[in-house]
């Protein structure tokens, strides 16, 4: 490491030293390198350690960029340094996989005034380093991830000074219900996609989350949530006020009751494009409440019901989507289970008439239709062969 650091390289932009075995003493060398125009440095998957880390907040990098230190086994002291560091120009920080249990007291004023991303995925984040987290006033950072760490509760975030925030992600962290209410009163103007994964959603937490005033919101995500949820549920989340709203995952939420399609095809959101509710466990019939919603700019549907038969795909080609391209419409029957075992083959093909001919509706229905797929046909088709 000697050696390189050593290397005239005055137009050196990117180093990359990805598992590379460092260790203090060749971090300590690496930090003399005299390359005024790195622009990215990636450390990943290095014993770095916070002792490293201190050696490395010296270099003289003032064009520095971005830095990655994912799975560099850093504390939280070395994230008070990393803070407080003189690369005036970094704007994206990767913390992810690391040890930020313990985050000691930070700073209101960061030396990184230009931060853009903040990437601690993974990190052991607690409700304790989070308060130290939102003490920067990083008024560029547009977006945060901390997903799968510690966090019972985020009313710490409330505090947070991050008036370009667009994107956060808290996917797959133990928040307790109430943390939604928090959630609600942060000042983030700018938010345009909120990733809410695996967390222990509830009715109460949707009416919280709904009276989020994110005018701007385009995206949001809430798959996988660990509590079935119910249609008293959908319709706070589609009394919420987002007009900009394009992209909304619901997948693997428990669905089972129709009123819950009814529910959300009320909701008053003219620009959404993308909607993903698949793996529930819908009725059939319940097709024809997803019909009824008023999406004008809808270019993608997944969806998936207990079984699908012809009535339900002719319910549901009524829907107004003039603009659809894709439309998946799946079936919780397990994959394993063929639905059409010990059917002869005229019954079968005659099946696979009626699958054809709802295609074909569909692909009437909607002239800009590129992927469309059907659940019955592979299981039929296989019967034939």
């Amino acid at each position: 490491m000697t050696y390189l650091a050593d290397a005239h390289l005055p137009l050196l932009e990117e180093l990359e030293l990805y598992d590379s075995k460092l260790n203090t003493q060749s971090t300590a060398a690496l930090s003399r390198g005299s390359w005024l125009q790195l622009k990215t440095l990636t450390l990943a998957s290095n014993r770095m350690h916070a002792r490293g880390v201190q050696y490395l907040v010296g270099a003289h990098w003032l064009q520095l960029e971005a830095i990655n230190f994912n799975v560099t086994e850093l504390d939280g002291s070395a994230m008070v340094m990393l803070v407080c560091c003189k690369w005036p120009c970094l704007q994206i920080l990767g913390l992810n996989n690391n040890h930020m249990r313990h985050i000691g007291e930070m700073p209101e004023t960061s030396q990184c005034s230009l931060l853009k991303h903040l990437h601690l995925h993974a990190s052991n984040l607690t409700d304790n380093s989070l308060q130290q987290l939102s003490k920067p006033r990083w008024s560029q950072l547009e977006t945060i991830d901390l997903s799968n760490n510690m966090l019972y509760s985020i009313s710490a975030l409330v505090q947070a000074s991050w008036p370009a925030l667009k994107a956060i992600r808290l996917d797959g962290n133990p928040s307790a219900a109430d943390a939604m209410a928090h959630l609600s009163k942060v000042d983030w103007p700018s938010l345009e996609r909120l990733y809410l994964c695996r967390l222990w959603l509830d009715e109460v937490t949707l009416l919280h989350l709904s009276k989020g005033n994110w005018l701007r919101l385009k995206k949001l995500d809430m798959c996988n949530n660990e509590y079935p949820l119910s249609s008293k549920a959908i319709s706070h989340l589609s009394d919420a006020k987002w007009p900009l709203l394009e992209w909304l995952c619901l997948t693997n939420n428990g669905f089972n009751q129709t009123s819950v399609l009814m529910e959300l095809s009320n909701a008053d959101w003219p620009l959404l494009k993308t909607l993903q509710i698949s793996l529930n466990n819908f009725e059939p019939e319940a097709t024809s409440q997803l019909a009824r919603a008023h999406w004008p700019l809808l270019e993608s549907l997944t969806v998936s019901f207990k079984v699908v038969d012809g009535t339900a795909i002719k319910s549901l080609i009524k829907g107004n989507w003039p603009l659809l391209k894709e439309l998946v419409v799946d079936t919780t029957t397990s994959s394993s289970h063929d639905p059409f075992v010990g059917w002869d083959k005229q019954r079968l093909q005659a099946w696979q008439n009626v699958e054809e001919g709802c295609m074909q509706m569909c692909r009437d229905r909607w002239q800009q239709l590129e992927s469309l797929e059907l659940p019955c046909a592979q299981h039929i088709s296989a019967q034939l062969c």
